[in-house]
């Protein structure tokens, strides 16, 4: 029997994979820095062996040792992955995917800059009400898996595709959904091109008989589909109706060429973005063969992934929603969308910068989506790979933006305490609060704070 080994176990990608293995017969271990992330209880459901810290003696005797691009560039030195590269057998959790599970199944990637977790999760959710399914692994728990991975019995696996470090080359898909295309990752990617070359290179990498379904709405997007050979389905917002309230989106998309009705749909989620990614999962999933009907059942029961526009707590006039959003498109959508759903509301917007280049290549954009609330703290950032590079003057930029909502208060508790003290009074002055924290670091840990505060 293979031994495997997890380095960062408790991580979001890392986590599903260990599972998934164990599952496929491997004899699966791991270790992690951190005793409890929002991934462990998955792993220990499993019945795992993790230990706790970092040691030269956990790798020894193991066939592979998988962990993840992110760890290996924030931690170089970490003892296991060190030794494991001297020995020639240490991989990425991706390339364990590529190379020992997805084999077996007929594949589905979900790829783009935004609304990769909530496709995935959202379809995934389609094909298993409607029968088919399949395996699924998510970069967020889901709630109704109380999991990131799905270990279904049927043909198909869908799997979210993440580009950073070309993390999504080792898959070969026989189905692709592009989502969208803009610039990101900016602490890996070169420029623009670098970036679209990625993409481009992932779709000539599918299976000879493929097929990409693509939003023909993002430039890029639909450019990048010119270069794609095989079969090829645009979807469009444009001429979708949608009616909107604070429970979710009524919305009729036309219908693709010989793929169904498509008329009378309804999603448990806010935001047009969001009625953008559930017609990527429609038109998939009827490329697949899943009747209109069924599709229309399943999306009227998905109730989102978490960390994606989670509504964690609503009660006596306040409402706390925890988002991942940490680039400035999303966090421009995800104020809309809650601006849309709750128009009465005084929104107070706390949010986590993540990677120190992000921020400062789009500065003015992700200040003038801040100042949409009615009043934003900017909170430490999440530096992750970039430790090494200096925080910007934030304040400084505030003031030459005329971000006049905005504040900056790095200090966890200090932040807590101001969007506390705000909410109150807001509230005593007779407002319904919503509170939204957005960040891709530590900011649910804030958002937890903030429901444990406000609720006594």
């Amino acid at each position: 029997m293979t031994r495997v080994h997890f380095v960062g176990i408790f991580g979001s990608g890392a986590s599903g994979v260990a599972v998934a293995a164990k599952r496929a017969g491997f004899d699966v271990s791991g270790c992690d820095k951190s005793e409890n992330t929002p991934y462990a209880d998955q792993v220990r459901a499993a019945n795992i062996p993790v230990a706790v810290g970092h040691d030269v003696s956990h790798v020894r005797d193991a066939d592979l040792v998988v962990t993840s691009t992110a760890l290996t560039t924030q931690h170089s030195d970490t003892p296991e992955i060190d030794a494991a590269r001297d020995a020639g057998k240490l991989i990425t959790w991706q390339e364990f995917l590529g190379r020992s599970i997805f084999p077996k199944y007929k594949l589905i990637a979900v790829c783009g800059t935004h609304g990769k977790t909530t496709t995935t999760s959202m379809l995934s959710h389609v094909l298993i009400s409607a029968g088919r399914d399949p395996m699924a692994f998510v970069g967020a728990i889901v709630p109704e898996w109380n999991s990131s991975v799905h270990i279904g019995k049927g043909e198909l696996a869908v799997v979210e595709a993440d580009e950073y470090a070309n993390n999504f080359a080792p898959y070969h898909p026989q189905f692709i959904i592009l989502n969208n295309l803009e610039m990101e990752h900016p602490e890996f990617f070169k420029d623009i091109e670098h970036y679209k070359k990625t993409f481009i290179d992932f779709l000539a990498g599918a299976t000879p008989d493929a097929t990409l379904v693509y939003n023909a709405d993002w430039e890029m997007a639909a450019s990048v589909a010119e270069t794609f050979v095989g079969e090829k389905i645009p979807f469009t917002m444009r001429g979708v109706e949608i009616a909107a309230n604070a429970d979710g989106q009524d919305f009729n998309p036309p219908a693709p060429d010989g793929y169904g009705e498509s008329s009378g749909f309804h999603i448990n989620l806010l935001g047009e973005h969001n009625v953008s990614n559930a017609i990527a999962v429609i038109t998939m999933a009827q490329r697949l063969g899943v009747a209109d009907d069924a599709i229309r059942a399943a999306l009227a029961t998905f109730q989102g992934a978490g960390h994606r526009l989670e509504k964690i707590y609503d009660a006596d006039g306040v409402a706390i929603y925890d988002d991942y959003a940490h680039h400035h498109t999303q966090a421009a959508r995800t104020i809309a969308a809650l601006r849309a759903a709750r128009p009465n509301d005084f929104l107070i917007v706390a949010y986590e910068p993540h990677q120190i280049s992000r921020y400062t290549q789009n500065t003015a954009e992700t200040l003038a989506a801040l100042n949409a609330a009615d009043a934003t703290v900017i909170i430490d950032f999440w530096r992750g790979r970039e430790a090494h590079l200096d925080v910007p003057d934030v304040d400084a930029d505030i003031v030459r933006f005329g971000a006049d909502r905005v504040r900056y208060v790095p200090d966890f508790d200090a932040a807590a305490d101001w969007v506390e003290s705000l909410a109150r009074d807001k509230h005593t002055g007779g407002h319904a609060i919503t509170i939204l924290v957005m960040g891709a670091g530590k900011s649910y840990k804030f958002s937890h704070d903030l429901k444990n505060r406000l609720s006594h």
